[in-house]
């Protein structure tokens, strides 16, 4: 029968690249819980009238690689990579631990190399699948009351490659702890201005930001083979969009007169590592509610809000969202 792939011995392991397409040499190993990552191409049927009713051959078409990487969030190793090609840019100040603030680039970073090795498989044939050109179109972080917060990162490579040895054999992983729900905090406060009213009645947030990539970066090329893979990815607006749940307080109303008014706010959320202090904080410095966030009653128990948001660009920041993170790596590759 031989050796048989298992989950509990695939690893992936993220690389930066110096220019987009080509593998990177220096990786970290991701903690993640699920992926997706995998190539499509649907042959273009053959169309033509036969006689005997079958089909000629068909034609390929484009090579679309992609798929998600779902992760317990926490903030240190290979996933700050990730932020760093989700937002944009990043710099870094401290002497230990250290501050990283990330925010919206102009131009995305040039991309990762991403391989999912197979490492139990048996015989001399090792199975590396090697993403090439990466770029993050967006994420999702979905911020608990209870349990672990989670993140969801979008992949969009250019190319594909096998290999049947890995990019690094004994790359190095993170072991710094899950950041849950109850280490949360929600603040809000006018619109342009640092939030710090803490609001005690949050039951659970979502927050989605997305580059707007340009999924279509095909070219006639003069190869039939590279003329398959995607050249480029451009980027496109820098969006951050999210929804909050809140419990039916006096703090629901007023958001629901701005919703009603159109008055912009402010919000930050901070999840803190009450044992190392070290947290991850997401700020939006001018956002607009939206959504349909008139409570709704369906039985006996208390009623709860949702409020969506749209970030947008605050003059007195210079940016429409941005993360910071504080942990103990002195620098994000």
């Amino acid at each position: 029968m031989g050796t048989k792939g298992r989950g509990n011995r695939t690893y992936l392991i993220i690389g930066p690249e110096t220019t987009q397409g080509t593998p990177a040499t220096s990786f970290r190993r991701l903690r993640y819980v699920t992926e997706s990552l995998s190539e499509e191409t649907n042959p273009e049927v053959n169309d033509e009238i036969t006689e005997d009713r079958m089909r000629r051959e068909p034609v390929d078409m484009n090579l679309r690689p992609g798929g998600d990487i779902n992760c317990r969030l926490h903030i240190e190793g290979a996933i700050t990579s990730l932020i760093k090609n989700l937002m944009g840019s990043v710099s870094s100040s401290g002497s230990g631990p250290y501050t990283h603030v990330f925010t919206p680039a102009a131009d995305l970073p040039e991309g990762l190399t991403i391989e999912k090795s197979i490492r139990n498989l048996g015989g001399s044939v090792k199975r590396c699948y090697q993403f090439l050109g990466s770029r993050i179109p967006g994420a999702t972080f979905n911020l608990a009351q209870e349990g672990v917060s989670r993140v969801t990162f979008n992949v969009l490579p250019l190319k594909t490659v096998i290999g049947t040895t890995s990019l690094d054999a004994s790359p190095t992983g993170s072991t710094i702890r899950d950041l849950a729900g109850n280490m949360g905090a929600l603040y809000e406060g006018s619109a342009g201005a640092s939030p710090a009213t803490l609001i005690g009645s949050i039951r659970n947030m979502t927050l989605n930001f997305s580059n707007n990539l340009d999924e279509e970066g095909y070219e006639v090329t003069g190869n039939a083979n590279t003329a398959r893979e995607r050249q480029d990815s451009s980027e496109g607006y820098a969006d951050a969009t999210g929804s909050v749940v809140i419990r039916a307080t006096e703090k629901a109303t007023e958001w629901f007169d701005d919703f009603k008014a159109g008055t912009p706010a402010a919000i930050r959320w901070r999840s803190t590592d009450p044992n190392s202090n070290y947290y991850i904080e997401f700020f939006f410095p001018r956002v607009k509610w939206a959504g349909r966030p008139t409570p709704q009653v369906d039985g006996m128990h208390e009623l709860v809000q949702s409020f969506d948001f749209q970030a947008y660009y605050d003059s007195t920041f210079g940016f429409s969202q941005r993360i910071t993170i504080y942990n103990n790596e002195a620098n994000v590759p």
